[in-house]
């Protein structure tokens, strides 16, 4: 039989493993969940494709102006190419900048970020935004 401390110490313990506050949502748009593959190309400062470094990702969720994927291996790049085709087989491509990375599990990582810009056909990346990234607007 424990004593009433230990249990007053287990409870105590236990109530700290939960959270305290509820999480708030930052998002100030509705966001549609969905599960359909896509290539990330990270880009340089320039807009230049970094040579082979395309990885398989998994689009999760996307709004008016976000997106949050899934992916096997931590993101180290922020500004990126994200191309997939749509249920009518056309092309997408979209210039984005991950403002996040999180570990889910092993093999598993989440990231999010803005959709900068939609790529029209035949639109290469270098050319959609000014030199330092960090200044362009998101798509309106």
């Amino acid at each position: 039989m424990l004593d009433e401390h230990t249990t007053t110490l287990l409870r105590d313990l236990t109530a700290s493993w939960h959270s305290a506050a509820p999480v708030t949502e930052r998002r100030r748009e509705h966001r549609i969940s969905c599960d359909f593959p896509a290539v990330f190309v990270p880009l340089d400062e320039e807009g230049e494709p970094l040579a082979d470094s395309a990885m398989d990702v998994r689009v999760k969720n996307v709004s008016r102006h976000g997106i949050g994927i899934m992916h096997p291996q931590a993101m180290t790049h922020r500004l990126a190419l994200l191309a997939f085709d749509t249920a009518a087989s056309e092309p997408v491509r979209l210039l984005v900048r991950l403002n996040w990375c999180r570990f889910k599990r092993i093999n598993v990582h989440e990231s999010g970020g803005q959709i900068l810009k939609i790529l029209a056909p035949g639109e290469g990346a270098a050319g959609s935004f000014k030199a330092d990234f960090r200044q362009c607007e998101p798509t309106r």
